[in-house]
């Protein structure tokens, strides 16, 4: 995507983020819950993510926070 920009692909991720009211509180913590049980955080930081990046999933985008 570009500099401090990484999109995450894959079916599962983008419909996870698809299928939820991300206005939700409960829906946001179902959508991190899947996205760490498919690996995304892991992946993002292989990547080379920092803290603060944009993640791209879908239409939807946020900012990376790595786990502790």
């Amino acid at each position: 995507e570009g500099p401090g920009v990484f999109r995450v692909i894959g079916r599962a991720a983008e419909r996870a983020v698809a299928l939820s009211d991300l206005t939700n509180a409960e829906a946001l913590a179902y959508v991190d819950h899947r996205l760490k049980r498919l690996g995304v955080g892991k992946a993002l930081a292989r990547a080379g993510a920092r803290a603060g990046d944009t993640v791209v999933i879908g239409t939807f985008s946020f900012d990376y926070e790595p786990d502790h």
